[in-house]
Formats: structure tokens, C-alpha cells, sequence
């Protein structure tokens, strides 16, 4: 093997770990992405929730 050869296979090498770790990180962004939305919904939801909670409340008293 030649250093031609090591040098071809070592770029390579990087481009497709550089392209995996771009894939890798971006999943894991959206991954994150996905369970913020997923939580501030259900808080959205929690506090739809108390709100209709208190004004019942509120009429009966």
C-alpha cells in the first residue's frame, strides 16, 4: 500500500464519520426537538386543565 493509497482511504474514512456524526447529531436534535414540544404541550394542557378545574371551582362557590 502506498501513501497515496493510506492517505485516499484516510479521508475517506473522515468523510463518512463526518457525514455519520452530521446524521447522528441531527437525529438526536430532533429527538430533542420532539419531547420539548411534547412537553410544553402536555404542561399547555396541564394548565388548560387547572384552569377549567378553578372556574368550576370558583362557580360552585
Amino acid at each position: 500500500m502506498g501513501l497515496m493509497q493510506v492517505e485516499d482511504m484516510a479521508s475517506r474514512w473522515q468523510r463518512e464519520n463526518s457525514r455519520l456524526w452530521w446524521q447522528m447529531g441531527r437525529a438526536s436534535w430532533f429527538q430533542s426537538e420532539t419531547t420539548l414540544k411534547m412537553v410544553s404541550g402536555s404542561q399547555q394542557r396541564a394548565k388548560a386543565v387547572m384552569r377549567a378545574t378553578s372556574m368550576m371551582l370558583m362557580r360552585r362557590l
